[in-house]
């Protein structure tokens, strides 16, 4: 099936660093990237 739509979300707000839940060290990187492309977007249009 691939990846599901809005599966992103929890990613862009961090959810990969909640100790709760059993992400890997890849993840918690995809995450940090993608908080980052969104706040520099937000930050400069």
């Amino acid at each position: 099936m691939g990846c599901l739509h809005g599966y992103e979300i929890n990613f862009i707000f961090g959810e990969p660093f909640n100790k709760r839940f059993n992400y890997s060290t890849e993840e918690q990187e995809l995450s940090s990237r993608f908080m980052r492309y969104w706040a520099n977007f937000a930050r400069t249009g």
